[in-house]
């Protein structure tokens, strides 16, 4: 079953900044929904701005240990250019790590 996760409203801000939030968020929310086997999809409406602090701890470390899932199980909806180059940069950091 998809959950989908609206960030704008999970982190009541159009700017997605704290990188220790961000791992908590991933850790405590996110893992245990994939761990179940459920998919998730990250709504990104409304969301403006990310710094790589937040992208890289949440989707770095959720890319590196869920490779096989990112575009199946683990989906992104709404990005504007800007959050889909941080989301981009964070699967390309994940992939950099496993060399």
């Amino acid at each position: 079953m998809p959950i989908t996760i609206q960030m704008r409203q999970r982190f009541d801000s159009s700017f997605l900044a704290d990188g220790d939030v961000a791992v908590r968020f991933c850790t405590q929310e996110v893992e245990p929904v994939l761990l179940r086997g459920d998919s998730v999809v990250f709504d990104f409406t409304g969301v403006d701005n990310m710094t790589d602090s937040f992208s890289n701890a949440c989707f770095a470390n959720l890319f590196k240990n869920h490779k096989d899932l990112v575009g199946n199980r683990i989906r992104f909806k709404a990005c504007t250019p800007l959050i889909k180059d941080f989301v981009l940069s964070a699967l390309s950091m994940s992939q950099n790590d496993n060399n």
